[in-house]
């Protein structure tokens, strides 16, 4: 099951994702480097899946975040 306060916890942290005033904000291999780290932490065994999985789970995280 999705632990929706860990997400919003570990976006939170990464400031490069959400906050305008960060100078790592329109930095986009900055921002795939946070969401990783919020994927890392949200999605179980993410490490272990394949590429193109992780990619798919990454997308549909951002898209959820921005909906």
């Amino acid at each position: 099951m999705f632990d929706n306060e860990l997400f919003i916890n570990e976006v939170s942290n990464e400031e490069s994702i959400w906050n305008i005033e960060n100078k790592l904000y329109h930095d986009k291999n900055a921002k795939h480097v946070s969401w990783t780290k919020v994927a890392r932490a949200s999605i179980a065994d993410f490490d272990e899946l394949e590429d193109i999985i992780k990619s798919k789970k990454m997308q549909m995280t951002i898209f959820l975040i921005h909906k």
